[in-house]
């Protein structure tokens, strides 16, 4: 629903090791220590080597889980600033779409700051 913030750039992430990944049945939290996590409340993408996979909310059964441990190596938003993507070790994706018009997408929150997407 709204574009990233200004005042927060995606490269804050890079470097972050995805440490906890939670589920619920509204969302999917996304955690990179305890000072930043990502909270989904729309679909995501995740793109491995074995093939890319469309990830709904309530998610049921999927490989999102493969993420764990992994190093975010570069992390970019699209042309039009609501949509993130986290390139990971080993080749892996994670996008997250933020261009749903009528509902917020995800949550950003770094260091006690949140941010809608």
């Amino acid at each position: 629903m709204y574009k990233w913030p200004r005042q927060l750039q995606p490269s804050e992430f890079c470097g972050l090791v995805v440490e906890a990944i939670t589920f619920t049945v509204n969302t999917i939290t996304i955690s990179f220590g305890t000072d930043h996590f990502i909270t989904v409340e729309s679909n995501l993408q995740l793109r491995t080597i074995d093939g890319e996979e469309e990830i709904s909310i309530p998610a049921t059964n999927t490989d999102l889980l493969t993420v764990l441990g992994k190093s975010v190596h570069e992390s970019t938003l699209d042309a039009d600033g609501a949509s993130l993507l986290l390139a990971l070790d080993g080749g892996t994706q994670l996008r997250l779409d933020g261009n749903d018009e009528q509902y917020e997408c995800f949550h950003v929150n770094v260091r006690g700051s949140e941010f809608a997407i």
